[in-house]
């Protein structure tokens, strides 16, 4: 069994008034964790023994249904898949234990705590019409070359963490996004769509593929 060590979790507590303005003060706890727990499992740690109030989303704890997203360390990470050891960083002072810094998505807005509205993203998904289409350009016969092409695609769970790290959408809230273009050359790519062409026209406009 991997001895436990002490980490410092510090973890920026947000509260949504009426006036829709997002009140933020950080907040930090002791965590005695295995190198290798989760920062989820740190997280509901905290929440079960320290502080009920806490608040946070969470589901599969499988890395596939991307809802524990959020900033750890200086990058959106999914919590589930991420060990404490890796982004723990040492403190100024070496006698004190190592930080984990924890914020939630940047590029959305904050509901609470690490909670964020995650419309504004799926809206923008949305926007690609994100089904197949029929057309003239729709193809009868595929080939494998063209599957493996669309499933690396598919592969993607929309967890928003490539879009909290975009420094486009931090400047422009109307771009696509990345996920948004991702998915876009998910049905571009694909031989039985049948309105390729039209999906390319509508991705050259402004905010578009060309924001990138």
């Amino acid at each position: 069994m991997t001895a436990q060590e002490i980490y410092i979790f510090r973890i920026q507590r947000n509260e949504r008034h009426e006036s829709g303005r997002v009140k933020s003060r950080w907040q930090e706890y002791r965590v005695e964790a295995e190198p290798t727990t989760t920062v989820l499992t740190a997280l509901n740690d905290i929440r079960d023994h320290q502080d009920g109030t806490l608040t946070f989303r969470q589901s599969c704890r499988s890395a596939i249904c991307g809802s524990c997203a959020m900033r750890i360390s200086g990058r959106t990470r999914l919590a589930c898949k991420t060990h404490v050891s890796a982004v723990a960083k040492p403190q100024q002072d070496p006698s004190k234990p190592k930080l984990v810094e924890v914020s939630p998505q940047l590029n959305q807005p904050v509901l609470k705590d690490l909670v964020v509205d995650i419309n504004p993203f799926f809206k923008r998904v949305h926007q690609i019409v994100p089904y197949l289409q029929g057309g003239d350009e729709a193809q009868q016969k595929t080939d494998k070359g063209s599957y493996d092409q669309v499933n690396h695609v598919t592969q993607c769970i929309m967890c928003g963490s490539c879009y909290s790290d975009c420094t486009m959408a931090e400047v422009n809230d109307r771009y696509l996004g990345p996920a948004s273009l991702a998915k876009a050359f998910r049905f571009v790519s694909d031989p039985r769509e049948g309105k390729k062409s039209a999906r390319l026209e509508d991705l050259t406009e402004p905010d578009g593929m060309w924001s990138c």
